[in-house]
């Protein structure tokens, strides 16, 4: 083989070994429709709905599933592969609130493992008293374990919900990101 052969070899060896294949798109309206149809009663918010490739997860789909009762609703978010569930990312709080609606979902790097986790930031309401219109702000960030699956540190969670509660630190993604690099970055968690 040529060296120029063995060079672009070894570019992909290391992209494929230490590196992660990333790949990130909206939902189809057909495959909204599909996925939708796995789960009775409750309704995909397509735009916060995904195809997606990160980390050791290939081309799945990461669903925002609004589901209604009597006495509001609540949003669940899944990991689809081969038309099953094959993750479940809870926000247990949000079931708290009347209403809850899906603000953004973010497949960013959070502890700098060089693989994408996935955070999530809901608004909800009380729906009750003076201040049942005000939002109050749940945030998760689900660390991707290299392996197709997540994990949550509910600690870190809590600390960003009292921050995006409490005062105006975090304006974008990229404003938890530096915050979660600067106060956990250091330590295993």
């Amino acid at each position: 083989m040529t060296k120029a052969v063995l060079v672009i070899v070894f570019i992909f060896f290391c992209i494929f070994c230490f590196g992660e294949q990333k790949s990130i798109r909206l939902v189809t309206k057909t495959e909204a429709d599909a996925l939708e149809a796995l789960f009775q009663d409750s309704r995909l918010v397509a735009d916060q709905s995904f195809f997606i490739t990160i980390g050791g997860l290939k081309e799945a789909y990461f669903v925002s599933i609004h589901h209604d009762y009597e006495a509001g609703s609540y949003i669940t978010f899944y990991i689809i592969k081969d038309n099953k569930v094959v993750w479940e990312l809870p926000m247990d709080d949000a079931r708290d609130y009347m209403l809850t609606q899906v603000d953004a979902v973010a497949f960013t790097d959070m502890n700098k493992d060089g693989f994408s986790d996935i955070t999530i930031l809901l608004s909800c309401f009380t729906g009750a008293g003076a201040n049942g219109a005000v939002p109050y702000y749940l945030a998760a960030i689900f660390i991707n374990n290299r392996r197709g699956g997540f994990a949550n540190v509910p600690a870190i969670d809590d600390d960003i919900t009292a921050k995006l509660n409490e005062d105006d630190t975090f304006n974008t993604i990229k404003d938890i990101a530096v915050y979660v690099d600067i106060q956990y970055n250091k330590s295993e968690y």
